[in-house]
């Protein structure tokens, strides 16, 4: 099979190319946009399963750069906290604080299963944790970060990242597939803009 790697300005061009392709089929399917998926996962779901056929029919296996992933997640987490407000943070109150409760008994819950699932499967329980908040709360900073810091560790896990960012990628996918119709049904339900 031939491998086909992809540079830091190519990758680039992909992921934009990906982008705008994600945002002209929201634009032209209406299900998209009615069940809220958004753009960056319509886009990242036909690159990915271009990549996924040429791999599968031995056509190329295409290995993108990462040199530009921190500096765009940097970018993307710093365009984030622009939106921070303390007196937003006044305003939710107690529903606030019992939303970030329950955020805290979600994060002990996702540890203990993917230790629990990583030791049936007799997997380190590290590797495990991978899988766990690191990932599916945190996202792809956090498993970009703490991937790379498990692989530099002493704990013969040398694919910690990749494990991480394969399972944040789910999480994302799964979570706007899933979540889009629920947000819908409930928008709808309560009459809400």
């Amino acid at each position: 099979m031939k491998e086909l790697s992809v540079n830091a300005l190519q990758t680039l061009a992909i992921g934009v190319m990906a982008l705008l392709c994600g945002d002209f089929l929201k634009k032209k399917i209406r299900i998209f946009e009615k069940f809220c998926i958004p753009t960056p996962v319509i886009g990242g779901i036909i690159v990915s399963v271009i990549v996924c056929i040429m791999h599968v029919t031995n056509v190329a296996d295409i290995t993108f750069d990462k040199t530009l992933l921190e500096i765009c997640i940097v970018f993307f987490f710093t365009s984030v906290g622009f939106q921070a407000d303390v007196r937003l943070l006044k305003t939710g109150g107690s529903k606030l604080l019992i939303t970030a409760l329950l955020i805290a008994l979600l994060v002990i819950c996702q540890n203990g299963l993917a230790v629990w699932l990583a030791k049936i499967f007799g997997l380190p329980a590290s590797l495990g944790m991978c899988t766990g908040s690191v990932s599916m709360t945190g996202g792809h900073g956090t498993s970009a970060a703490f991937g790379s810091i498990l692989e530099n560790m002493d704990l013969g896990l040398q694919r910690a990242a990749t494990v991480s960012m394969a399972a944040a990628t789910f999480g994302l996918i799964a979570g706007s597939i899933i979540g889009g119709p629920v947000a819908n049904q409930i928008i709808t339900k309560k009459k809400l803009l």
